[in-house]
Order: C-alpha cells, then structure tokens, then sequence
C-alpha cells in the first residue's frame, strides 16, 4: 500500500504543478500570445513527461 499512497501522493501534486503551471500560462498568455502559446505547449509536453516518467517508475517497483 505504500506504493499507492506515493503514487496518489505524486498524481496529486503533478495536478497541483498543473494548475499553478496553468494559471502562469494563462497571463503570459494575455501579455504575448505567440511566445505563451509556445510556453504553454513546453510546460504541457514537459509535465506529461514527468507523469510519464512517474508512472513508469512506479510500475517498474
């Protein structure tokens, strides 16, 4: 079970890095919309990375 409660753990806080990362992106966004658009699909693509990353390690156990 402790695997489970770190993994619930880690989901929970890469949903939270979502959401902070979401909210910067959203008023980089309204200031330069070209180079936030950018931004926004780098921070995606590095946060599914991340979770990926996370969720193998976790299945490798």
């Amino acid at each position: 079970m402790p695997q489970v409660n770190e993994f619930l753990s880690l989901t929970s806080r890469l949903e939270n890095m979502e959401e902070m990362g979401a909210a910067r992106e959203t008023a980089e966004a309204r200031a330069q919309p070209a180079e936030a658009a950018d931004e926004m699909e780098r921070v995606a693509r590095k946060t599914a990375e991340a979770r990926n990353a996370e969720l193998r390690r976790l299945g490798a156990r």
